[in-house]
């Protein structure tokens, strides 16, 4: 008899066990439902406009959905006086222009700037034309736009910067 009652109350034990998991399950996810926080957009292009539309509406309101800025890197050089570094818009950034600043960190002066570059097309830059002979460590800032339609008018994208360190020999 005394085993029965041992057997009974194990498995009541186990019962509540088991329902108070499910309950506190249940809990868990009616509470993660109704408390949901807003998720931080951590896209690569952040393009100004919402690049998660999909249905065809939203992609005739945002030209800019799905579409992604490349951006050349530049690594570290040592330069002469004649050598140039090639300030590149990649060919797949099609119709996105690009226009470089390019700042002395340790002036924090800006240096060069150039005009807008079309994909595909590049600027020679010779840092020895605007720079003395030396060592520096220099950020090329690339800035994609996007044509808005109007003649000359672009909107600014997100930026890309790259910093090097830069030798310009006598």
């Amino acid at each position: 008899m005394d085993t029965k009652k041992q057997a009974r109350k194990e498995i009541m034990i186990v019962v509540i066990c088991i329902v108070s998991i499910a309950v506190f399950l249940t809990w868990v996810i009616w509470y993660a439902r109704t408390h949901r926080r807003a998720q931080p957009d951590n896209s690569v292009t952040n393009l100004v406009i919402d690049t998660r539309a999909t249905d065809e509406a939203k992609k005739a309101e945002n030209p800019l959905a799905d579409r992604q800025v490349y951006f050349a890197g530049i690594e570290d050089t040592v330069v002469s006086k004649t050598d140039f570094i090639e300030l590149e818009n990649l060919p797949a950034n099609e119709d996105f222009v690009m226009r470089y600043v390019i700042t002395d960190l340790d002036t924090n002066e800006q240096i060069y700037e150039t005009d807008l570059i079309p994909s595909g097309e590049h600027v020679n830059w010779t840092p020895a034309e605007t720079l003395p002979p030396g060592t520096y460590n220099i950020a090329f800032t690339e800035i994609p736009f996007y044509p808005t339609g109007a003649d000359d008018e672009f909107i600014p994208l997100t930026q890309g910067r790259n910093v090097i360190k830069l030798i310009v020999k006598e």
